[in-house]
């Protein structure tokens, strides 16, 4: 078990749990700290997957029916 405390100001930010639980709160803190501030977040620095191209066999079928 891991604890992150982190403190901006007044506002305050504590989480605990798993080495990888921890590690995705890090990466997602600057969009954390954006929204309470009220403000709209960057980018997220995660990477975000594109979507999985269609199946060619399953477009054929639904362009057939």
């Amino acid at each position: 078990m891991h604890t992150l405390r982190l403190r901006d100001g007044d506002r305050e930010i504590e989480v605990s749990g798993s080495a990888a639980f921890i590690r995705q709160v890090l990466d997602d803190i600057p969009e954390l700290w954006a929204r309470l501030r009220g403000e709209v977040p960057a980018q997220p620095s995660r990477i975000r997957m594109p979507p999985p191209p269609v199946e060619p066999a399953l477009a054929g079928v639904a362009e057939e029916a």
